[in-house]
Parts: structure tokens; sequence; C-alpha cells
């Protein structure tokens, strides 16, 4: 067992030709990773020291239509603060309610939101890290079918086809004030 930077690892696996992909321990704590013509050397950590992955159990789920969320995301996360100073405003507002989705960010200076019809008996408000939403939407295809979505006091899950993302939400009351003329 090892551990492997995941962007950079998913970086890689993106840009290799569709085939077989190996990975080879070497003795040096790096890790070569080929496949077709392309052969890459890694560093890796042991796995022990790798912090332990969330549990999420007593999650209350629900389901979205994956091309609604990836929509949704593509065309307001563009909005989110590039700045840990500005603390919540590095994470995308959900507001799930009455038979709407809203989204919102902001970084202070631009705003987006987006409102879309959503039947869903869930009403349920969540904050999600920037960085998380904009890997979920390279996994993501754009395609039919629903994303399982799950939640926690701390945590959100994504299900879809083979992939599960587990995420710690961001902490904190999102405010924005919506000027209506």
């Amino acid at each position: 067992k090892i551990a492997v930077d995941a962007k950079m690892i998913l970086d890689i696996i993106r840009s290799m030709e569709p085939g077989t992909v190996t990975f080879t321990e070497n003795d040096n704590k790096t890790v070569t990773v080929s496949g077709g013509s392309s052969e890459y050397i890694l560093p890796y950590m042991d796995a022990d020291t790798f912090p332990e992955r969330p549990t999420v159990e007593g999650c209350d789920y629900f389901n979205i239509d994956q091309k609604l969320l990836h929509s949704v995301i593509r065309q307001t996360i563009f909005a989110v603060s590039q700045s840990d100073v500005k603390g919540i405003y590095t994470g995308a507002f959900f507001n799930i309610h009455d038979g709407l989705l809203e989204v919102v960010c902001t970084d202070s200076f631009r705003f987006a939101m987006r409102t879309e019809k959503y039947e869903c008996d869930k009403t349920c408000t969540f904050l999600v890290q920037g960085r998380v939403l904009n890997e979920l939407i390279k996994i993501m295809k754009n395609e039919e079918g629903n994303v399982r979505i799950g939640l926690t006091s701390r945590h959100i899950v994504f299900e879809f086809e083979n992939t599960r993302m587990v995420s710690r939400l961001v902490d904190g009351t999102y405010i924005f004030i919506l000027h209506k003329s």
C-alpha cells in the first residue's frame, strides 16, 4: 500500500493513451507509472502515514441528475474565491428548498447564482470547497444518470458510476445580499 499525489496521478492518467496502466514500486520511495509509450516516476508516502478516510456513517442521501449538477457547477464555480483568506467564499453554497436547487458562489468581487427546478423531498443547505467541485466535474461525465449525494454534519459524499468522492464541508455561515432593482 502506498499513497501518491491524487492530482498528479489523475493528470498523468488523463494524458496517457487508453489501455493498461502499470504501477511498479521502486526501492527509493518512488513508483513508476507506465502505459503505452509513457512512463512517469513519482514519489510516494507509506500508506500508514496517510490520514484515515473519514467515516460517513448515517449519511442522508438524495439523488440529482448528473447533467444538471455538472452544468450548475460549471456555470457558477468561476466566482469562488481562490484565496483561503476569504474563508467560506472558497466554497459554493447549495440551497435545496421548495422544488428548487440554488447554487451561489462569490469571491466578494464576482457573483454567480444559478437556480433550477429540482424536485426533491429534502430541504438542506451546505457549502462545498470550490477545488473539490472542480475535481468533481473533471471526473464526472456530463451524461445521463444520477449522482447520489450524501450529507453528514461535517462531510459530503458524491457517488456515481464506480466513483465515490468524500469531502469535508466548509464550516461557516454563507452570507450574500442580492439587490433587486
